[in-house]
């Protein structure tokens, strides 16, 4: 059996700003082939942030909704069957 190693990519994210977020994501992405290798026109997909304790974004307990929106969001032009619907109210 031959094994091959996983692709992984990281990045540090340097500014929360919506803009510069998603820049980062679609950078983050791209040695994996895009968003566009990931979803495929008429996908449903489900987004599940870390939700573990009921600490605010900035203890970092949580996936900060930035990158939720940013994520939807690039989910949703890259071919996603439905708009992106909320389920994040307050992680406060």
């Amino acid at each position: 059996m031959t094994l091959t190693q996983p692709t992984v990519s990281l990045i540090r994210a340097e500014s929360y700003d919506l803009g510069e977020l998603r820049r980062s994501l679609e950078v983050l992405l791209e040695p994996l082939g895009g968003m566009a290798a990931i979803v495929k026109p008429g996908d449903r997909v489900l987004l599940k942030p870390n939700l573990l304790t009921g600490a605010r974004p900035a203890k970092e307990c949580v996936t900060r909704p930035e990158i939720v929106y940013c994520v939807a969001q690039m989910v949703q032009s890259d071919g996603s069957r439905k708009k992106p619907r909320s389920v994040w109210h307050d992680a406060g």
